[in-house]
């Protein structure tokens, strides 16, 4: 079904999206990522917080299909999942961040 311009299985993924972004905490996790991949160690020193608070709200980000991961040994390094996301956070500091 369409609404508008969109189908309805696209504006409940939209809106899933912008909901795990909603938070402050995931939308500082992916301004560092828009930056390239980081490993949880890196997060959590830039973040200043627990590994296990990071986990929680990167558990969601890939629940979500925003963040992927690898691993390389025992480290698990994340990145933005879709290019596109970064026009999308360009557009949000353009729009918000313009003084």
């Amino acid at each position: 079904r369409k609404v508008g311009t969109m189908k309805t299985a696209h504006i409940e993924k939209s809106a899933q999206c912008i909901k795990a972004i909603s938070h402050p905490f995931r939308l500082t996790v992916l301004a560092l990522l828009a930056e390239g991949e980081m490993n949880v160690q890196e997060l959590t020193k830039a973040l200043g917080t627990s590994q296990s608070n990071l986990s929680q709200h990167l558990s969601q980000m890939r629940s979500r299909g925003l963040v992927t991961t690898r691993r390389e040994g025992n480290m698990i390094y994340y990145t933005i999942t879709n290019p596109k996301m970064l026009k999308l956070m360009a557009l949000m500091k353009e729009v918000f961040c313009e003084e």
